[in-house]
């Protein structure tokens, strides 16, 4: 029999004979389907090599993702747990097989000793055949580190403890079952309770497990070019090589785009493993907002700043402004001439797009079809090329009006090819004056702390090989940018700039909501002014989104607040969203109703307060979608409570006509469906969305947005609901439990002592008295 069998589709034989050759070399036998003996069936053969061999090598290709023989071979070497899977093209495996990490061979021909891929797939080959071979010797298997522990065993699953089962004693039964009774009652109602209240708030907590100290890792990457890759290759290889963990340090590489390392870190969950990951500033933030578990471990010294931060500059034609360099000043009046082109690579680059969109949201600028009011409209166009470079070109060719590149590049044009030097002629660099961190390398916060300490030691060596370098090199890594990556500790500058991104992208709304109050003519007359005032004092002491409603500066309110008399120190107090199918009479069903809120004071101050309190606690809240996710329609959560998947929401499509003034042209509102919801984020329904305005195209540089009604249930849940009705019932039964026991004592008294009748009555009658006669 041999050791290995080799599953592969057959238009791949050619391309996987030097991997075969390359097993055989290392003294293994390999059995492949070439080798079926005349006179046997095909199926009967593969069963049998398969059953017989030690360890199954799998290759993933083009073909082999769709073979149905593959995929059967490959499931019978991960049910038996001696699956060693191989990519040889750029595929995703099959889905069932995507928790066995693979080896990427992607140039299988030109693969050499050295690879790490190759040699991570010998090694994984050599350990599964070792065990095989302990096995058959009936020696105990080496324990094989589990990267992350599962929170409990699958059902039916044993759990092995390591140690022998020992017979516990039978305690004696209870004398007093009463106690015990009423003890274990006790028990279950504060579990009941405990459950109850986690179940209301949401927030199951996940348990804190520990990822081994080394092994296999997943190194994550944005996919900037080819020298980016080679970079993060180098860095990894370091890492390997001076990481002092047990097992070794390894790991499997993947580039992604912008948004899909923004998906993937914040999507990551622990059971998935430990990872690293190089990012650009605002993926990472971008990933922190929606929940990704990172801790930031170190940043790099750039070769264009010779810093660990860089700038961002606007890119426009010298044509344009004959009078010489323009200021950020200068670009304002140029872009309110005519509705200029900006042009972009991606929304995630912190440079080319995100910077950029923070000054043209500060000075009203949007991507509109035309200029409206103190609105100036641009057009907005992604280039097919995820290249900062192509920007400029297309700049200085007149094939746009404007874009946003950073330090590297405007360095590349100025100092590079000659052919670019000439185009840099043709253009100015507007700086934008925000100092931003070079990219990240970031960890998954779950990562033993011990690893990520080991790893920041590594870096701080790299840092100082990097200084104590000649002026010209070579550095450590000296790739494109790349000079040395630094322990962020260290690199002080890298973190301010950090910081004030992290502030600069926190989602909040484009305009404060507006509450009109006013009074309610009611029979019961109208509330006195001192109330209004006394509303109006909560909203603005209430440290919310919400601002009184002024009627000469805003142009419309968002929500209107009557206050009628209820009765003698009390009001009440009505709250309606303007805009909605409800407020225009459409009579919709599933429209946000208005609230009542039923509110008794002693004085206006405490009036102030209560109304405080009901703004803190149970009125709806605006939100506005986060434009950056195109795919699902997500909100950040910044509000305390939460909304069950399922929950009917009420969204609504807006154009803003003027932010400051709260002036927006309001579309039709929809009903859409909570999908999912967690701590940081809450995500709708897709199709909701489509079906309802034509399609999802979010764009964070439009003056259109998706405003979604956050409204409380004023009713109380089921689980609220049963455990009342438990205490309820608990009461009843102690207090029945309660006059039971005092009639039984009563019973047991009157039937043991004399009654007080009895115990003033005579024993026998009184002796008659004579009356003695006169004389």
């Amino acid at each position: 029999m041999a050791q290995i069998f080799f599953s592969y589709k057959s238009s791949d034989e050619n391309r996987i004979r030097p991997l075969v050759q390359l097993l055989e070399d290392q003294g293994w036998s390999v059995w492949w389907d070439h080798q079926i003996p005349p006179g046997k069936t095909f199926d009967e053969v593969i069963e049998k090599e398969i059953k017989e061999a030690a360890c199954l090598v799998v290759v993933w290709s083009r073909d082999s993702v769709h073979s149905s023989w593959v995929k059967t071979e490959a499931a019978e070497g991960a049910k038996r747990d001696i699956l060693v899977p191989v990519l040889i093209d750029d595929v995703e495996p099959p889905f069932e097989f995507r928790r066995v990490q693979a080896a990427k061979l992607l140039q299988l021909d030109a693969a050499t000793a050295d690879d790490p891929e190759l040699r991570n797939l010998l090694a994984s080959v050599a350990k599964i055949l070792e065990e095989a071979d302990r096995r058959e010797q009936g020696q105990p298997a080496i324990p094989t580190p589990t990267p992350i522990a599962r929170e409990r065993p699958e059902e039916g699953e044993a759990v092995a403890t390591g140690a022998p089962s020992v017979e516990r004693p039978v305690p004696p039964p209870p004398r007093r079952v009463g106690v015990y009774a009423t003890a274990g009652l006790g028990v279950l109602l504060v579990a009941l309770c405990y459950g109850g209240y986690r179940f209301l708030a949401g927030e199951a907590r996940q348990p804190q497990l520990q990822p081994p100290t080394g092994g296999q890792m997943s190194f994550i990457g944005v996919d900037a070019g080819p020298d980016y890759a080679a970079a993060d290759r180098k860095l990894a290889d370091y890492l390997r090589e001076e990481v002092a963990s047990t097992p070794p340090l390894t790991f499997s590489q993947d580039l992604y785009s912008y948004e899909s390392v923004v998906d993937k870190l914040a999507d990551w969950k622990r059971k998935d493993g430990p990872f690293l990951a190089r990012t650009t500033p605002y993926v990472y933030v971008a990933a922190e907002m929606l929940g990704a578990e990172l801790e930031v471990l170190a940043t790099y010294q750039s070769r264009a700043t010779h810093a660990a931060t860089y700038r961002s500059y606007f890119v426009v034609q010298r044509a344009a402004f004959p009078h010489g360099p323009p200021t950020l000043e200068d670009l304002v009046p140029f872009l309110r001439e005519t509705r200029r082109t900006f042009i972009y690579h991606d929304r995630f680059s912190t440079s080319s797009y995100f910077l950029p969109s923070l000054f043209f949201r500060e000075h009203k600028i949007f991507h509109m079809d035309r200029s409206s009011g103190p609105l100036i409209a641009i057009a907005a166009r992604q280039i097919p090329e995820r290249s900062s470079t192509e920007l400029v070109r297309e700049v200085g060719r007149g094939t746009a009006d404007l874009a946003a590149v950073w330090d590297g590049t405007k360095v590349k044009f100025e100092q590079g090819d000659p052919a670019d030097a000439e185009l840099a002629a043709k253009v100015y660099f507007i700086a934008i004056d925000t100092p931003l961190p070079n990219d990240l390398l970031v960890c998954s916060s779950f990562l033993a702390s011990e690893l990520k300490e080991e790893i920041r030691r590594v870096i701080r060596a790299m840092a100082e090989r990097g200084r104590a370098s000649p002026a010209g090199g070579p550095w450590p890594i000296d790739i494109d940018d790349f000079l040395w990556w630094d322990d962020l500790a260290q690199a002080t500058a890298a973190r301010g700039a950090l910081a004030e991104l992290r502030q600069r992208s926190a989602p909040g709304p484009p305009a404060p909501v507006t509450v009109d109050v006013q009074q309610a003519d009611t029979a019961g007359g109208l509330v006195p002014d001192s109330y209004l005032e006394a509303a109006r004092q909560a909203i603005e002491r209430s440290g919310s989104e919400f601002v009184v409603y002024d009627p000469e500066y805003h142009q419309r309110a968002d929500f209107i607040w009557r206050l009628s008399r209820a009765h003698d120190g009390a009001i009440l107090l009505t709250s309606r969203i303007k805009g909605l199918s409800e407020d225009e009479g459409t009579g919709r069903a599933d429209s946000v109703q208005p609230q009542e809120q039923l509110i008794s004071f002693a004085d206006e101050a405490e009036l102030a307060g209560r109304i405080g309190a009901f703004i803190q606690s149970r009125i709806h809240r605006l939100r506005y979608l986060w434009p950056y996710e195109t795919q699902r329609p997500t909100l950040i959560r910044d509000v305390g409570f939460g909304l069950r998947p399922g929950t009917q929401v009420t969204a609504q499509e807006i154009a803003w006509k003027d932010p400051d003034r709260n002036l927006v042209e309001q579309g039709a509102d929809f009903d859409a469906t909570v999908a999912a919801f967690d701590a940081h984020k809450i995500t709708l329904k897709t199709e909701d969305f489509s079906l309802a305005t034509g399609g999802f195209e979010p764009d964070p540089l439009s003056n259109r947005s998706y405003r979604v009604v956050l409204a409380r249930d004023d009713r109380r849940s089921v689980t609220l609901v049963a455990l009342s009705y438990l205490f309820t019932a608990l009461l009843v039964v102690a207090a029945a439990a309660a006059v039971m026991e005092l009639r039984r004592s009563r019973r047991k008294r009157s039937a043991g002592t004399p009654s007080a009748l009895r115990l003033i009555a005579p024993e026998s009658p009184p002796a008659p008295v004579r009356l003695a006669k006169a004389g």
